[in-house]
This record gives C-alpha cells, sequence and structure tokens, in this order.
C-alpha cells in the first residue's frame, strides 16, 4: 500500500488543497489509550490536536505539482500471507464461502462468494445470485443495490453483506436470501470514511472504517486573505462540537452531508466508547464495528483516534495498523515556506491497535509500534497469544533491510520481545508466509533471497537459512509436505520481470530452503500477485488455480498440478471473461469448480484428476 507505485513511468502528484487531509504527526503512544469520559473532553481534545494543525487551507496545503522521475520501485505490490499457526506439511484449501483466506474460520470480503451450490456475486450496482447444481450456472435473481458504488461482499448464511463506496463515506447494505430467486434488502445505511476492511468469524461480521473531521474549512480567495482565511478556520476547529469530529451513520433516507444530529444521521460511536493516548496521535479515527448479520441495524462500534490503513484478524484478535512517516513527509508544508523536507523523509513507523474479539464482543486490547514499513496487513500473524510483524526498515524506496519484530501484551501495550533484521538489504518484501515457529520471506531488487527465520524462541528470533534464485514469488501457499508454492514472476540476473511463474519450495531443511521445479505460465502477469483472493488450491487433487493474463489478451485460469516431489505440470487451461482482477474460482461441494470473472457466473468445471 505505497503512496506511489511507479516502474519505468514518470508520475504527477497533483495536490489540491482538501478540507481535511489524511492525518500525518506523531504516532500514538504506545501506552494503554484512555477512555474519553465525555463528548466535551472529545471537542477539547481533537481541538487542542487541530489548532497547530490549521492552515488557510484548513488541513491541507496550497495546490501544487509533484513529480517522481521514472525508475521508482513499488513497496506496495507485495501480495504476502500467513498460514494458520500451521506446520509447513499442512496443505491449505479455499475457506468455507469459496474465498482464499489468511486465517482459518476467519472469512474475508471479495467479489464472489459460494455456499457451494449457489453463488453470489457483484455484477456492477447488482447483487447477481446463481444456482450452481446443474451443468451450467442458472442465474435465479438479480437485486440493484440501493445506494453507493458495491465493491465486496460476505456470505453469512442466508444473509449478504455488501460493503459500497458513496461521497465520501461507506455503504453497508445487507440482504436476506433465504429465498434465492427473491432476495430483499433488510438494511440499508452509511457511515463515514472509508472501507479499510471486514472479517466475518462464528456469525458475527466486524467491519473496520477510517474517517476524517467534518469541518467546513474556508479558503483563500476574493478579498479574503491568507491570513484572514487562517483565523477563521481556526475558529471553526474551536467552534466545533463533539458530532463534528467523530464519525455519523445514516439509515436509509437521510443524507450524510447534512452533519446534523437527529432525523435519520447520529453518531456512529458514542463519546466513551473511543480511546484516545495522551498525547494528539492525528485526527483521523478508527471505528470497529461489530455487525450481526440477523440484526444489521443494531450493531456496536468501539474506535480509537488514530489513521488505519491494514487489517489482519485471528479467531481471537483483530488488529488495526497505519504506516506513519516515510514518503509522508513528502507533504509537510511549513506556515510561511513551500512543500519543504521532500529530499529528506521521516523514516517510518508502523503503528498497530489490537482489539479483543469475544463472540459479539469487541474491545479495545492493546496498542504499539514497530519500526519500519509493514508492506500489507499479510505482513502481520499472531501465535501463542504473540504477534509477529515483518517490516522494511529505512527509506520506503529503498530500504536497508527487512526485519521481523515479536510483541506480547503487557497493560494495554503491545511491547517488543524480540527481533532479527538485516535480511534483503535493500529490498523490497515480496511475500511472507508464517507457519507457526516459522516465517517464509521473500524480498527482491535483482535476484529473489527466501528466508527461514526461527520464531520457536519469540526473544531470539533467528534467520535459519537464505535461497538466492533469479525472479521473486509475490505469494506463498502451503501444498503439503514441507512444500510452498510460490505464484510471481521469473526475472533475469539484472531484475527485469519475464512473466508469470509458478515455483515449488522445500523447507524440509530450514536452514537450507531449495527451489524444486519452476513452470513458465506463458502470460504477462497473474492478478495473484496482487490479491491472493483470486488464487484457489484444491489439496485432494494436488491442483493450484491461477488467473493470468497477458497484455489485452482475455484472462485465462491456468490449472496447475503440483505432484508429491514438487514437479508442477499444467494439466488444463479455462477460459475467462472481464478483467483478469475480476476472476475467482470458487470450489463447489460436488467437487467442481465455479469460474467467476466480469461480474458472470461464467462456467462450472469438472478439473482433471
Amino acid at each position: 500500500m505505497g503512496l506511489v507505485t511507479a516502474v519505468g513511468v514518470t508520475t504527477a502528484l497533483v495536490i489540491g488543497a482538501p478540507a481535511v487531509a489524511p492525518t500525518q504527526g506523531t504516532t500514538a503512544q504506545a501506552d494503554e489509550l484512555q477512555r474519553f469520559g465525555s463528548c466535551a473532553e472529545v471537542r477539547r481534545w481533537y481541538a487542542a490536536a487541530a489548532l497547530n494543525r490549521v492552515t488557510a487551507w484548513g488541513f491541507g496545503r496550497p495546490p501544487a505539482v509533484l513529480f517522481f522521475e521514472d525508475g521508482l520501485e513499488s513497496f506496495g505490490a507485495a501480495t504476502a500471507a500467513r498460514a494458520q499457526s500451521l506446520k509447513a506439511a499442512d496443505p491449505v484449501a479455499n475457506g468455507a464461502t469459496g474465498t482464499n483466506v489468511q486465517e482459518a474460520g476467519v472469512d474475508e470480503p471479495d467479489l464472489a462468494k459460494t455456499d457451494g451450490e449457489l453463488l453470489v456475486l457483484l455484477d456492477g450496482i447488482s447483487l447477481v445470485l446463481a444456482d450452481a447444481t446443474g451443468q451450467a450456472p442458472d442465474e435465479l435473481a438479480r437485486l440493484t443495490l440501493p445506494n453507493g458504488r458495491p465493491e465486496e461482499l460476505l456470505l453469512v448464511g442466508d444473509r449478504v453483506l455488501v460493503f459500497g463506496a458513496a461521497d465520501g463515506g461507506t455503504t453497508i447494505t445487507t440482504i436476506d436470501i433465504a429465498d434465492p430467486s427473491a432476495p430483499a434488502v433488510v438494511a440499508d445505511e452509511a457511515v463515514d470514511g472509508r472501507v479499510v476492511s471486514a472479517r466475518e468469524h462464528d456469525g458475527t461480521v466486524r467491519l473496520v472504517v477510517s474517517s476524517t473531521p467534518h469541518l467546513d474549512f474556508v479558503t483563500p480567495r476574493g478579498t479574503t486573505s491568507m491570513k484572514e482565511a487562517r483565523e477563521t478556520n481556526r475558529q471553526i476547529v474551536r467552534d466545533a462540537r463533539a458530532i463534528d469530529w467523530l464519525p455519523t451513520r445514516t439509515t436509509a433516507g437521510g443524507d450524510l452531508d447534512e452533519r446534523e444530529q437527529g432525523g435519520d444521521t447520529t453518531r456512529l460511536v458514542r463519546c466513551a466508547d473511543v480511546r484516545h493516548p495522551d498525547k494528539e496521535s492525528g485526527l483521523g479515527t478508527v471505528s470497529v464495528l461489530t455487525i450481526d448479520p440477523s440484526d444489521p441495524s443494531g450493531y456496536e462500534t468501539t474506535a480509537v483516534t488514530a489513521d488505519g490503513s491494514m487489517v489482519y484478524a485471528s479467531d481471537d484478535r483483530l488488529y488495526v495498523a497505519t504506516t506513519l512517516g516515510g514518503w509522508d513527509d513528502v507533504w509537510g508544508w511549513r506556515r510561511g515556506s513551500v512543500l519543504s523536507r521532500v529530499a529528506a523523509p521521516r523514516r517510518t513507523v508502523t503503528e498497530v491497535h489490537a482489539f479483543a474479539v469475544t463472540g459479539a464482543d469487541t474491545t479495545y486490547a492493546a496498542s504499539g509500534r514497530v519500526a519500519g514499513t509493514a508492506p500489507d496487513r499479510w505482513a502481520f500473524s499472531e501465535h501463542d497469544g504473540l504477534l509477529r510483524v515483518a517490516t522494511m526498515v529505512g527509506n520506503d524506496w529503498s530500504p536497508r533491510a527487512s526485519a521481523v519484530t515479536v510483541l506480547e501484551e503487557s497493560a494495554g501495550d503491545l511491547r517488543t520481545v524480540g527481533r532479527v533484521g538485516g535480511m534483503g538489504e535493500r529490498e523490497t518484501i515480496r511475500a511472507v508466509r508464517w507457519f507457526g515457529d516459522l516465517a517464509v520471506l521473500v524480498t527482491f531488487r535483482q535476484v529473489d533471497p527466501l528466508y527461514t527465520v526461527d520464531l520457536s524462541d519469540p526473544t531470539d528470533p533467528t534467520v535459519l537459512g537464505e535461497l538466492k534464485i533469479p525472479g521473486f514469488s509475490d505469494y506463498l501457499h502451503p501444498v503439503g509436505a514441507d512444500l510452498l508454492l510460490g505464484v510471481g514472476q521469473d526475472a533475469n540476473r539484472r531484475g527485469r520481470s519475464a512473466g508469470a511463474q509458478v515455483s515449488t519450495f522445500d523447507l524440509s531443511d530450514r536452514s537450507a530452503p531449495t527451489r524444486l521445479a519452476a513452470l513458465d505460465l506463458d502470460a504477462g502477469q497473474s492478478p495473484v500477485e496482487r490479491d491472493s483472493r483470486a488464487f484457489s488450491y484444491l489439496p485432494a487433487d494436488r491442483l493450484a488455480l491461477v488467473p493470468v493474463v497477458h497484455g489485452r489478451v482475455t484472462p485465462t485460469v491456468a490449472v496447475v498440478r503440483v505432484a508429491a516431489d514438487g514437479t508442477l505440470t499444467r494439466v488444463d487451461t479455462v477460459a475467462a471473461s472481464g478483467s483478469a482482477d475480476s476472476v475467482r474460482t470458487l470450489p463447489l461441494a460436488d467437487g467442481r469448480v465455479a469460474v467467476v470473472g466480469g461480474g458472470e457466473a461464467l462456467k462450472l468445471v469438472a478439473l482433471p484428476r
């Protein structure tokens, strides 16, 4: 999740003058976050945090354009993944609703889902339901969703929750599909902020949204000088109410833009359910909504005054994290100066907030920080009550090295108990996989070092082995018997990509991992490199399903058999449709696979056995 992703191009960032800018500034204290005692405390805390940030453009900067020259390497393309406290010998199948998930029993939202017989998918603004028990998909119903731009969904029993975006907010629509031929909307509302992600466990859904305040700032124009605009904006901050600082929720028919308490619009979170550090940590609010799909309007919300860009969840913890510093300081603008510190970005820190999840309850547990940039949410893993985080330390674009840090909860603090670094000097993390006490990291710049890390003593993690090969893996998947399958790119010794490939790695000797085989997929890329949910593995048949695309050619699905000795064979190719990123292969109850793409249930396929 980088700020800029650019390889071989010149990228221009046009910085306008938004009323509210993404939060930068100091990180939260690692001590236990405190509750606000009243809404008056909310007003005072946010106002004190905001006043030194106010400019003539609100919390923004004057319009400017920054140009980054070509050759910048993206660190945000990594699609790492973790195991579920597994032994490296255990193969991993898709989750119960067909999605390739990170944690067993913890479902993730996606473009399409299945219960094994029914397909549920998004097609533009429509929810489509199709029967998957016949020879071909049979569309049963098509429901136009009431508002927003639907993006992802969760299937929980006979309820579907659809999350979308609309006018700076997030829409939550719950549909009853007990009769799949007549789906019905049972709840529809909007909340402030953007979706970070959602998770479902044991029938309870937790949705994480990140929001910024609602203040109608002025800007210099006409007869209004910069000084006058700034003073007016400072007064707006002083006069703001608690509801102006905290996110709101609006049931169907309301208007989020009115920002009025009453009618359909109310606070999303009570003042007493918001946590804050002793010192201001920014003006954003991360809210965790705990939703019972059978009663979607009666959810509870807890929040922290922080930013959030990544979510990782185990079966008893939900972690919300964000990386601060680094190239955020490109936006470091001081009153009376132009954009400063462009050439000297601050070193990064990844801030983490932990929430305990028990049944339908979600409570704040602890906060902490880790040096460096976590490339995405897949860089996190929990095992035996400890959180492990893989980060790139140093400059975001060319880090000094990568590290693994182990943290434990202690009196509201996520405290570092162990750390090992020095992996992949000047290289970015491409993939991570966690196996109980073993971690596998792939970094890349010109060649692909694969590292094995021993975490059996969490206070003294140790790098066990290193394998250097051309190319890299963006996604790693356990296929049994100490074999690991990698999906990524072949590359020459200079680091130039040469097309999508899959590889197998032998982890039986942790100190000396080896690559057993590599298979050219005859394609430019695979969406699995960006999104692990596009991948499927069928353990009983030892088949990996990898969507691929070359240029503007229609995407296909490569069906690859992984032999017990690591040999790779392409046994079939299945045509798909739509964009490659929309292709999903969902395992069905009868052993077939439903191929979905471009908002359609394309076909039901019996694969070679």
